[in-house]
């Protein structure tokens, strides 16, 4: 007994494996095809699992992207139209008339 864990005899590591595989172990081969078959099975969705994870991916980045740009367009679209709204200012100038040379 180590770290509150107790030791189960070998019957009770076969017993708990047949009532979890719902399989009937009576030899070691039996035991060796219930404990690798999630291995193989595992092996066989591996490439299912990582395409869907890549598209799940890239829907994400699609999405993360389209987000982005579409706040960038309304904070363009919002400072350009708080720009037209400021009150123009008007400045006049006063010119004086030009001094011809004296020839």
């Amino acid at each position: 007994q180590s770290m509150g864990t107790t030791a189960k005899s070998d019957g009770d590591s076969v017993a708990y494996l047949e009532k979890m595989t719902g399989r009937r172990i009576a030899s070691i081969e039996d035991m060796l095809r219930v404990v690798a078959a999630p291995s193989a099975v595992r092996s066989e969705r591996w490439p299912a699992r990582v395409k869907a994870v890549q598209r799940s991916t890239l829907r994400q980045t699609a999405s993360f992207a389209a987000l982005t740009i579409a706040f960038l367009h309304y904070y363009f679209w919002d400072v350009s139209l708080q720009i037209t709204t400021l009150n123009s200012v008007i400045v006049f100038v006063t010119v004086t008339p030009l001094q011809t040379a004296a020839t």
